[in-house]
């Protein structure tokens, strides 16, 4: 039986643990191999320092800079300091602060020092493990350490076996590496699990109708593969429950701070239900793998439990693309039942109901990142979202009662969107700035497998290259430069440029992202009046005491309804005026929606509560509902 070590390198996240590599080794053990996961990254991280790693493997200064490719790419190719310049002037200070170069830029070769001497190293600490196989996987920045390692290891040990799989390697990437270096033997493009057990066999006896098309080997036909069987596992309840061992002994080697950051990943399906009825036209994930599988609601469940037990008080991120809408019927109400105390991270659609999120949060789920991506119907139309932007505010109101944090971004420049799409959201955001605001904004990268890459001239897109930091890291010809990269730049076919238009809403943004920590928009319904407690940056501090009709109204669009339900003289209301004048209630597409919530509908520990409390704290000027509170008296 081969002994067989897998090798997770810099710059995988140090606080995440390989959920591939870690069910494969589960795999393997079943059919009694011996098998290691070795993480290098781990020990890197230890070499150059935590915050160092950790500002690289998050994709400082961007992720298409590549930083941590390149840093490894200089012992690979043997780069002089010129090249080394050339990367640092024309790739990583297009990026990075002006008030921060310098030093970063210090560390940063300081590090292409160590890196040289610690592959070295690291390389003969893997040797000496007397493995017959070595297994890499690589996403993100995996590449160029992995292969630093795999040639080093090659050469301490010829007959070693050498094989590569992971994100970075599905095809056609993977087999333009495999092409381009002698020391890979094979390359897994896609699933692996039953995949690697297959070329295994095949190594013992070389039949090849143990291999999946999946696996390609150097020398052996394409053709030949391409009759083969699929890898993809179809019952995701065989999957062996995951163990995360080897990463926590190993993890031991940081600080405490590091350790404490650390985070399971958990699988509930593959592939995406969404992309195969409507693939969104940015998205390249699911690239050869969209067909949707999840495990059953008993299997995920039991598993959550024996995360739970074994890796008690560590938090669990669910890596899957979509969440299983079937879960909110069974998985996630199963969680609370079964007196379960986890802290949950899912992706999941925008399109999200009040109940599912309040499902959502009383199942530990704290955090999820929906697909919001934009404000406007429009912009969405065209992405293929199948949400519209009044659907993405309710989400993110009842986000903020329920208090679970939604991690969005937004994505702008897509090809037939209108400068109006962008107008109106700067006229709608100072009206939810206590909602919260995107991570970042962005305009639309080119991924390999979206639609936007594939059909880029039906889209209007010229130009198409990989970007520039894949010539400064590979010393490859352009076009198998062009086989492995995975982030395309691009020119518009026209006249169109979003920077013309998008600038102040980038600068709203920021705002947004400063004056969210304090703000809330909270009401309270009393015996005759309602008060309305706005800390928005256009109101900031304004309370207002309307008649209790206005409750009425208050009450009435706390879910969306559309104007075309009212006659037009309701909208003549004085009231009704005053709020949506005020900004307390949206219209979006002729919906409208009451952006505000009522205090008594959230728990104490609710941030807009703390917020409005520790607000108060500081407005000693009219006594009023066992509260102090600077009091407008709204004339209506």
């Amino acid at each position: 039986m081969f002994k067989i070590t897998l090798v997770s390198a810099p710059f995988g996240p140090f606080a995440l643990p390989s959920i591939g590599l870690s069910i494969l080794k589960e795999v393997l053990k079943k059919i009694n191999y011996n098998v290691s996961i070795e993480y290098s990254n781990i020990r890197f991280a230890k070499e150059v320092g935590e915050d160092f790693y950790s500002l690289i493997s998050n994709g400082y200064p961007s992720t298409v800079a590549l930083t941590g490719e390149f840093l490894f790419s200089t012992y690979f190719y043997e780069k002089n300091d010129k090249e080394i310049d050339d990367y640092i002037e024309n790739v990583l200070l297009t990026d990075i602060d002006e008030n921060k170069k310098d030093e970063f830029i210090d560390v940063y070769k300081k590090n292409i020092e160590k890196s040289k001497k610690w592959i070295q190293c690291e390389a003969k600490r893997l040797v000496a493990l007397k493995s017959d196989i070595y297994g890499f996987t690589s996403m993100f920045q995996q590449n160029m350490c992995s292969f630093s390692l795999a040639r080093e290891i090659k050469k301490l040990k010829p007959a070693a076996i050498i094989i590569f799989g992971g994100p970075n390697f599905e095809s056609p990437m993977g087999i333009e590496f495999l092409r381009n270096f002698d020391f890979i033997d094979a390359i897994c493009s896609g699933e692996g699990e039953q995949a690697f057990v297959g070329y295994l066999n095949y190594l013992k006896d070389g039949n090849i109708s143990y291999l999946h098309k999946n696996i390609y080997i150097k020398g052996l036909s394409q053709e030949i593969m391409g009759q083969l069987k699929s890898p993809q596992v179809l019952d995701l309840d065989e999957l062996p429950f995951v163990n995360y061992d080897d990463y926590f002994s190993q993890l031991k080697k940081l600080t405490k701070v590091a350790q404490s950051k650390a985070r399971l990943l958990f699988e509930t399906s593959r592939g995406c239900w969404w992309g195969e009825k409507s693939h969104c036209i940015f998205c390249g994930l699911n690239g050869i793998s969209m067909n949707f599988r999840s495990k059953s609601s008993k299997r995920a469940l039991a598993e959550i439990q024996y995360l739970n037990d074994k890796y008690q008080s560590i938090p669990i991120s669910v890596v899957d693309n979509i969440i299983d809408y079937k879960y909110f019927n069974d998985l996630l109400l199963s969680i609370p039942i079964a007196n379960l105390k986890v802290d949950l991270f899912y992706e999941t659609k925008a399109n999200l109901k009040k109940d599912q999120i309040r499902i959502m949060k009383m199942a530990g789920i704290n955090k999820i990142q929906p697909g919001i991506e934009s404000l406007s119907s429009n912009v969405l139309k065209i992405m293929k979202k199948g949400v519209k932007a009044i659907q993405n505010i309710c989400l993110l109101k009842w986000c903020m009662e329920e208090d679970v944090i939604p991690e969005w971004n937004m994505l702008w420049g897509f090809p037939t969107e209108l400068p109006e799409d962008y107008y109106s959201m700067h006229k709608l955001i100072p009206s939810i700035f206590h909602f919260n605001p995107p991570i970042s904004s962005s305009k639309i990268r080119l991924d390999r497998f979206s639609p936007l890459y594939e059909k880029s001239n039906e889209f209007g897109l010229k130009n198409v290259l990989p970007y520039t930091a894949y010539n400064k890291v590979y010393s490859f010809n352009n076009n198998s430069i062009e086989k492995i990269a995975y982030y395309f730049d691009f020119l518009y076919g026209n006249s169109y440029n979003p920077v013309n238009y998008i600038e102040n809403l980038k600068e709203l943004i920021e705002n947004w992202k400063v004056f969210s920590k304090e703000a809330y928009l909270l009401y309270l319904i009393q015996e005759v009046s309602v008060f309305i407690f706005d800390n928005r940056i256009l109101s900031k501090g304004m309370v207002y005491q309307l008649p209790l009709e206005a409750a009425d109204f208050l009450i009435l669009f706390d879910k969306p309804i559309n104007k075309v339900n009212f006659e037009l003289d309701f909208f003549e209301n004085r009231i009704l005026k005053f709020l949506i004048d005020k900004g307390i209630l949206i219209i979006i597409d002729d919906i409208i929606f009451n952006v505000s919530s009522n205090i008594l509908n959230l728990s104490k520990d609710n941030p807009a509560i703390v917020k409005f409390a520790r607000n108060i704290e500081k407005k000693s000027i009219v006594e009023g509902l066992g509260v102090k509170v600077a009091c407008e008296r709204a004339i209506i």
